[in-house]
């Protein structure tokens, strides 16, 4: 016994030992394989490679561990990521030495080379799916081989061409991939040069763009999807998107290189492909023979074409092609194995076969009594057939073909189609009973019937016979030829209800035209799906001046004018919203046959009639309209200058006292300076009091120019706190002593989009319309604050403003108020509760305008002798204003030759004195014409001109354009107190380097000079 275990314990150890030796024997023989894909895992290229390479090396079973990396360069450019690539390789296999490379695609081979001589030196590499592979892409390396990655775009056209002959334009679609690249350059050198066949190449697109265009081709269309992985901008468009996309949206044939394109669930029609599986199954064959001692010379590129023609069988069956109409070495995928259901007929018609064959059997061996018995059945249903057949409404007949077609043979139901007795109507003919004895008519029918004769056809007629009670129907007939032609034998049925139904119909049709011509607007009836256009209204023909077969082969986005915004694309848009949304209303502006634009209100609704849906245009000639929109604009921009000139004249007796506040002070700092010259602290105390006082009255006059300021609506970012503020500024000269002007800017959010003069005027105006309500003084008060409104709360307000931020700039006074009786005219232009003499009724109208034109709204709440108070909303900006800094920097000095032009002396003499104080040499000019002259002396030691706007003999403007045309590069900065800005703008794009409002400071000439000589802003 113990000798038994001892035996079996040493065959334990002895299985054990060899197993250990046999693993270790496995382990020595394991080959390591490096994988390198040029793409990430879950593309579908590189899915299909992997694929190949398994099915040669089952990645559990074959004696190999493969290492694999997905460089994921269709997302990431290779360029950017290199250096990242190498660095992790450094860190993750650089003690590691591998048996073979196998490398997918070209970006994968370019890194490769990179990293042979650091990871795989000496190491035998094996390349697939290398797209335009030429032997320079191997770099002598003599340890590399492969498969060449060749499509076949002239089998995928020969494909295309005898599937659908008919179709000749062809719309290539491609990106910027390097696949792409080079598959675009081989299509263009190879086919497009040589080929009869019209090509549209899509490349670069964005992926919306595509999708509109393909919604749009027609039957005379077809796609092939060269490559289709990256957009216009660069970014990874998702494959499976794009698939399904051409799937949905284009009703052509689309072809495809690649067998990537052919998924499960979209697809698309077929191509001479090109098999990533293919490519890695090749691979890893040639892998194989070299891990089994093959040397690498033994192994050459493999070049030859390995497509095959590849057609998705749903796809044929969408198109109604047969599959005879592809050649027999054509793979169809996706073709559906019959189930058993398919099989039913076959299944059926065998049993009834097989039960018909064993009741014959029975019968042939039961007795004569169960035979009579089956044949009396058998009598029975013959009998039960013949009454059917004799009762059928119609008229089952067989006639002679001999003249007239004499009957043979007629049903019972010939008395229900004419009122005799089939006895009676057989003794005729098949012409016999035709409606009113027409003999054209009889000889029409006569000729159809011989003609199907002749043809061996059969033939369907319908005409009117003559009933027994002298009525007359509609029948329609269909009849074969029988017998080699000598009998005819058919059905004739009473069709009288359905031919007055299509009359009725027929009727309705012309009902409905003459509603729709009656219509003043022009109406166009388009097909839901494609927008062709169905039928047109007369409004609709006199509107565009087409005819009913042109309309018909137009689509109505056609006629637009294609000034943006009125374009193809934005109608298509108006259209396609439509489809979802039911209706749509809109202005455009449309060009009719003679090329004449006009205005048009369009609504678009969609309808469903019984089972089928329509899009209706009513198109409504707005052109007169606009002209008058156009008209009233003008009269509105005319109405508020004219107020803002009086609100000006208004001002004029405040600002006038102010200035002549300021000149005195000035006068009256000089005569002293003059009195004693050699005080210094005095005379510096003087001139810093003139300084002031200048200034004071240069900030007022510029407020006043913005003010007055008359052109098109400005449209920029506007502080509204920095608005109101110099509109106080203002006021305050211009008001009574005994009104205390208050403000209480509360709003933490002031940052409007809109015209800043104009929202000066705005507040201006009805600052003075309170001063105007206190002529015994009293409280005006300007407070800001920030206000959210929604939906509901716009809508009770009554002016067109939507949800959102909005700043309330409230304007209140303790003055005599508003009548109830009038405050609802107020906003009306030239209403006024002033006496006569004292308002022109234009202030609160031109606030009224100001604040629609900026999407606001503007309120008053008042009562008799309790004050008023107006609140304005205006929508907040996004956009912060930009808030200037009152305080001057530094004046910068500098060198350089500066040629001064200047009219006035004692300007002209300042300003010299203050440019060559800073460091600058001055060359003097009185008028525009002396400027142009010592330019053109002195043009190669001057290093900039500065030019006043208004001179004698040439102006600034005409003295810079002089001097451009001399040197284009020359750097000229104009000055005036007062300039257009249209004429500063002018200026500024022809090159003007700077402009300096009259009457400047010291540190602002030094500032301009500075930043344009050494081309940087100054600190």
């Amino acid at each position: 016994m113990v000798f038994r275990y001892k035996r079996h314990l040493m065959l334990i150890w002895f299985f054990l030992l060899g197993f250990c030796l046999f693993n270790s024997a496995m382990a020595a023989e394991t080959k390591k394989v490096f994988i390198l894909h040029s793409y990430h895992p879950s593309y579908v290229w590189t899915e299909g490679v992997q694929k190949g390479i398994q099915s040669v090396f089952p990645l559990t079973s074959s004696g190999v561990a493969f290492t694999i990396e997905y460089l994921d360069t269709k997302r990431y450019p290779l360029s950017q990521m290199t250096p990242l690539f190498i660095s992790y390789f450094e860190q993750k296999y650089s003690d590691i030495e591998y048996d073979l490379v196998i490398i997918s695609d070209n970006n994968a081979l370019t890194l490769f080379h990179q990293l042979r001589e650091r990871f795989f030196k000496g190491v035998p590499a094996v390349f697939c799916g290398i797209n335009n592979y030429s032997p320079a892409l191997l770099k002598e390396d003599p340890l590399l081989t492969g498969i060449a990655e060749n499509t076949n775009i002239h089998g995928t056209l020969e494909l295309m061409r005898s599937l659908f002959p008919e179709r000749d334009n062809i719309i290539v679609i491609v990106d910027s991939t390097a696949t792409g690249e080079a598959e675009l350059l081989r299509f263009e050198n190879e086919i497009v040069k040589n080929s009869d066949l019209k090509f549209s190449i899509w490349k670069d697109m964005s992926y919306d763009e595509i999708r509109n265009r393909v919604i749009l081709l027609d039957d005379n269309s077809m796609v092939l999807s060269i490559i289709y992985m990256q957009g216009e901008e660069g970014e990874y468009i998702d494959f499976n998107d794009f698939l399904k996309m051409l799937n949905e949206e284009t009703l052509v044939p689309v072809f495809a290189l690649w067998d990537f394109y052919f998924q499960a669930q979209y697809s698309v029609f077929g191509g001479d492909v090109v098999s990533s599986l293919e490519q890695g199954r090749l691979a890893a064959q040639l892998s194989k023979k070299l891990l089994s001692g093959v040397r690498i010379a033994e192994l050459p590129v493999i070049t030859e074409n390995s497509s095959i023609p590849v057609i998705d069988y749903r796809q044929l069956r969408r198109f109604g092609l047969p599959e005879s109409s592809a050649s027999e070495k054509t793979t169809f995928l996706f073709r559906k194995k019959k189930q058993l259901g398919d099989y039913a007929f076959q299944i059926i018609q065998t049993s009834i076969i097989i039960v018909v064959l064993f009741i014959i059997c029975i019968l042939f061996f039961i007795n004569l009594k169960s035979r009579r018995q089956a044949e009396q059945s058998l009598v029975e249903v013959q009998n039960s057939l013949t009454a059917l057949f004799f009762n059928i409404p119609g008229m089952v007949y067989r006639s002679r073909v001999e003249p007239g077609f004499p009957f043979e043979f007629v049903s019972n139901g010939a008395e229900h189609i004419t009122g005799y007795s089939a006895d009676k109507v057989s003794k005729t003919s098949l012409l016999a009973n035709i409606a009113y004895n027409d003999p054209m008519r009889c000889s029409i029918i006569e000729s159809e019937i011989r003609r199907a004769i002749s043809e061996k056809k059969p033939f369907e007629l319908e005409y009117k016979i003559g009933r027994k009670d002298g009525s007359v129907i509609s029948v329609w007939n269909h009849g074969v030829a029988v017998n080699d032609g000598k009998y005819i034998e058919g059905l004739i049925l009473d069709v009288s209800e359905r031919v007055a139904a299509n009359a009725a119909k027929r009727e309705s049709e012309g009902w409905f035209q003459r509603i729709l011509n009656s219509h003043n607007d022009g109406i166009v009836i388009h097909d839901c799906e494609t927008l062709n256009i169905l039928d047109v209204n007369d409004s609709a023909f006199s509107m565009f001046g087409y005819n009913r077969k042109e309309f018909k082969s137009m689509q109505l986005y056609e006629m637009v004018s294609g000034n943006p915004p009125h374009t193809e694309e934005s109608i298509i848009y108006r259209y396609e919203k439509a489809k979802k949304e039911g209706m749509q209303r809109f202005e455009s502006e449309l060009m009719n046959k003679n090329e004449v634009l006009f205005w048009c209100e369009i609504l678009i609704k969609k309808v469903k009639i019984s089972e089928n849906s329509y899009i209706l245009s009513f198109i409504h000639d707005i052109t007169e309209r606009k002209k008058s929109q156009v008209q009233l604009k003008e009269k509105e921009e005319q109405l508020r200058h004219a107020q803002k000139m009086d609100a000006i004249g208004q001002l004029a007796g405040g600002i006038a006292h102010d200035f002549n506040n300021m000149l005195g002070g000035i006068l009256g700092a000089a005569e002293l300076m003059q009195l004693e010259p050699g005080n210094r602290e005095l005379v510096a105390e003087y001139t810093r009091l003139i300084i002031d006082t200048t200034t004071h009255a240069s900030d007022l006059t510029e407020k006043l120019l913005a003010f007055s300021r008359k052109g098109k609506v400005l449209s920029s970012p506007i502080n509204c706190h920095k608005i109101i503020e110099d509109t106080i500024e203002i006021l305050k000269r211009s008001i009574d002593r005994r009104i205390v002007l208050q403000k209480n800017l509360s709003a933490t959010s002031f940052s409007i989009a809109g015209d800043p003069g104009q929202i000066q005027n705005l507040i201006l105006n009805l600052g003075i319309n309170a001063r105007d309500a206190m002529p015994g003084g009293g409280h005006l008060t300007i407070a800001t604050s920030n206000i959210t409104l929604n939906k509901e709360e716009c809508s009770k307000i009554g002016f067109s403003i939507t949800s959102g931020d909005y700043i309330s700039i409230a304007v209140s006074d303790t003055g005599v108020g508003i009548d109830d009786s009038v405050i609802d005219k107020i906003f009306e232009p030239f209403f006024t509760t002033k006496n006569i003499g004292t308002g022109t009724g234009l202030g609160l109208a031109a606030a009224y305008g100001i604040v629609t034109e900026h999407k606001g709204a503007i309120t008053v709440s008042s009562s008799k002798r309790a004050g008023s108070v107006f609140t304005i909303l205006l929508p907040l900006s996004e956009t912060a204003a930009q808030v200037c800094d009152d305080n001057g920097p530094d004046s910068p000095s500098g060198k350089g030759t500066i040629l001064l032009a200047d009219d006035e002396s004692f300007v002209r003499n300042t300003a010299v004195h203050i440019l060559e104080d800073l460091g600058y040499s001055v060359i003097v000019a009185e008028n525009g014409k002396e400027a142009l002259e010592l330019y053109k002396e002195y043009s190669q030691d001057v290093d900039l001109v500065l030019l006043d706007m208004i001179m004698p003999e040439l102006n600034g403007e005409e003295c810079f354009n002089l001097i451009r045309q001399i040197n284009p590069a020359m750097p000229v900065i104009l000055s005036s107190g007062f300039a257009h800005e249209s004429d500063v703008s002018r200026m500024m794009d022809s090159g003007l380097s700077g402009f300096l409002l009259k009457p400047y400071r010291r540190f602002e000439i030094a500032q301009i000079v500075y930043k344009v000589l050494n081309d940087k802003d100054c600190v």
